[in-house]
């Protein structure tokens, strides 16, 4: 057998996740289909010119591993009850992943100076882009990282991570907490203007241009963005709403390095959407964000669900499935044709492909090296 290697060492998701040899084998039974100096195989029953790769990847302990969190909140009265059961679930969330280097900023999911537009003879609205912006001088900038508090006080802190003292209580009065008309106290000082897209967009911007003086991003391969909301991107203005793939394409220019899921609470049926709108008519179906969670390989959970503990569980299985996800070089082709063999740790056959990464269904054993071959069109 003829084989040409190239030797690249370079990390995946994480720096104890790395690739350390990539080859391009010809297997001798293929050699009669070579052709151009590549083989000829049935894809989508097309003859299709295709060259072999093999790469192998060792996986670290979990504890190696950093996953940043931000936290996009509908902050208004209708959403009270569903951020107290969100807080009542935050041991949920990280059930699978508390071995991780984890932390968690909060933001609001509106994003504008709370102008309701003018309105025009017709009953139509106008809303100026300059009439969603930032706030100017001493008022609040929505969007930015909210501060934590504990027990009524604001904390200086804006990010979260396990070594916060009572770390799930912190969790719990961030999110949930008594109203303040001074706006003493984010996220409790806020319009219903939401448009959390817009927020997650501009939180990214931020976070690349280093105007944080958090440590988000710093360390980590991954951001996982948890929205939750009872309404849809910029509801009153929809010809400048922010979509799902301005999101995806702007974090993959800032961090095309980087990892990116999104998690949403949404209304998604019209059980929990007649429910909803008993608290707040704006109450609307999600789709638009649940859009980017569609995207980015994330997770949809119903707003209205009783016990968040259950799909939260589910979420952070998701999750750490796609934490400890390796990425391929190329996209492959034939994926039926895919070899996954483990070298070394428990050996599993119960895989996925999303894109380029090869999704476990189960966890990997640390210290697991895995060896996987498969098949690219030829360039």
């Amino acid at each position: 057998m003829k084989a040409i290697k190239l030797f690249a060492v370079f990390c995946v998701l994480f720096s104890s996740s790395c690739r350390n040899q990539v080859e391009f084998l010809l297997d001798d039974e293929e050699k009669n289909k070579k052709t151009n100096s590549c083989i000829i195989k049935k894809v989508e029953g097309q003859d299709v010119c295709v060259e072999q790769r093999v790469e192998t990847f060792y996986i670290g302990n979990l504890h190696d591993r950093f996953v940043d969190f931000l936290f996009i909140l509908d902050v208004s009265p209708s959403m009270e009850d569903d951020l107290a059961r969100l807080g009542q679930g935050f041991e949920d969330l990280i059930s699978q992943i508390k071995g991780s280097n984890w932390q968690m900023a909060f933001t609001t999911a509106d994003h504008g100076d709370h102008n309701y537009g003018e309105e025009l003879e017709s009953g139509k609205k106008i809303f100026p882009q300059q009439k969603w912006e930032d706030y100017q001088g001493d008022k609040p900038y929505f969007g930015h990282f909210m501060h934590l508090e504990y027990q009524g006080e604001k904390l200086p802190q804006t990010v979260l991570n396990p070594q916060t003292p009572d770390y799930v209580n912190v969790f719990k009065d961030t999110i949930t907490r008594d109203k303040d008309e001074d706006c003493l106290l984010a996220p409790y000082c806020q319009g219903s203007l939401e448009q959390p897209l817009r927020v997650l967009n501009s939180g990214i911007e931020r976070l690349a241009q280093a105007e944080s003086d958090s440590s988000m991003l710093k360390n980590s391969e991954v951001l996982v963005s948890f929205i939750v909301t009872d309404e849809d991107e910029r509801l009153e203005d929809q010809d400048h709403a922010t979509t799902a793939e301005e999101v995806l394409n702007n974090f993959k220019k800032r961090f095309p390095e980087k990892s990116f899921h999104v998690f949403t609470l949404l209304i998604q049926d019209e059980e929990c959407l007649v429910q909803q709108k008993k608290y707040s008519p704006q109450s609307v179906y999600g789709e638009k964000i649940s859009e980017l969670a569609k995207m980015t390989n994330g997770k949809n959970i119903s707003l209205c669900e009783e016990n968040y503990g259950p799909p939260l569980q589910e979420a952070s299985a998701l999750l750490r499935s796609l934490i400890e996800s390796v990425e391929l070089k190329e996209e492959p082709v034939l994926k039926a044709e895919i070899k996954v063999e483990f070298v070394k740790g428990k050996s599993q056959e119960n895989w996925d492909t999303v894109g380029k990464k090869l999704v476990f269904k189960e966890f990997l054993t640390p210290d697991s090296e895995i060896k996987v071959s498969y098949f690219v069109k030829s360039k």
